[in-house]
């Protein structure tokens, strides 16, 4: 149902910007899909698994949670840390990110997570 509730979103973006008629419908609608965030983390992460299976099967073999994965799923689809952070509204996530760092076998300050992620991304696809 997540992965079709997202397209829903998206489908109405889509028919307002070729009718040139961008109406306040589709804008309330992703605002209302957002409002969810567990629900928005994990339809994006089923996307994920659909487009970049590889990524998603190293993510899960190197012992990230199915929350975990979502947070990285935020990273690559263009979130910094700081956006995740706001977005979310908690503090805490700084803790889910250097445990992530962790369990990918990051070097505590060598590159961002957020780059390391998309690279990585990129090349399993």
């Amino acid at each position: 149902m997540s992965i079709e509730e997202r397209l829903n979103v998206l489908n109405r973006f889509i028919t307002a910007s070729v009718s040139k008629n961008l109406t306040t419908s589709a804008a309330d609608a992703l605002d209302d899909y957002l409002k969810d965030k567990d629900r928005f983390i994990y339809s994006t992460r089923l996307s994920f698994i659909i487009t970049h299976p590889g990524f998603v099967s190293y993510l899960k073999k190197s012992g990230l949670t199915e929350m975990e994965i979502g947070y990285c799923c935020l990273y690559c689809i263009g979130m910094n840390g700081k956006e995740i952070v706001s977005y979310l509204n908690k503090k805490s996530f700084y803790n889910s990110s250097s445990a992530i760092r962790e369990k990918l076998g990051m070097a505590r300050n060598k590159t961002n997570l957020d780059i390391f992620l998309r690279k990585k991304m990129a090349e399993l696809g």
